[in-house]
C-alpha cells in the first residue's frame, strides 16, 4: 500500500493576511547596521531621534546605546547620528525589497515555507 506523504504545516498556501503579517514582522525585525544588529522598530528609532534632537539638554558627551543583541555601544553625538542615518537607509532598502516580495507573493502565491525562508 502506498504511503501518503507526511503533512508539513509550512507547505500550505499563505493567505493575503499572512503575507501582510509576515511583511509587518519583517519590517520591524532587527537590522545589521554598521556591523551591529540594531532594533529598528518605530519605538527604537523614535528613541534614537529624541536623543539626537535633545542631546544638548542631557549635558553628556556620550550615550550607552544597546544593540539588538544586548551589546553596549558608547556613542558620541556624531556617531549616533551616523548610526541613525544608516539605520534609516538600510531600513528603506529592506522595505523596498519586502514590498516587491509581498506583491509577488500575493500575485503568484507563496507557501508559509517560502515566507519563512525569504531573505532580502
Amino acid at each position: 500500500m502506498p504511503r501518503l506523504p507526511e503533512y508539513d504545516p509550512l507547505d500550505v498556501p499563505a493567505t493575503r493576511q499572512q503575507i501582510n503579517d509576515w511583511r509587518r514582522d519583517q519590517e520591524e525585525a532587527p537590522l545589521l547596521v554598521g556591523g551591529f544588529f540594531l532594533d529598528v522598530d518605530r519605538e527604537s528609532l523614535h528613541r534614537m531621534e529624541l536623543r539626537l534632537n535633545h542631546w544638548d539638554q542631557t549635558e553628556t558627551t556620550s550615550v550607552a546605546w544597546m544593540t539588538a543583541e544586548n551589546h553596549q555601544l558608547w556613542l558620541a553625538p556624531n556617531d549616533l547620528r551616523k548610526l541613525y542615518d544608516n539605520a534609516l537607509v538600510e531600513k528603506s532598502r529592506r522595505s523596498a525589497a519586502l514590498h516587491k516580495a509581498a506583491q509577488q507573493f500575493k500575485r503568484d502565491g507563496a507557501t508559509l515555507r517560502q515566507l519563512r525562508e525569504w531573505k532580502a
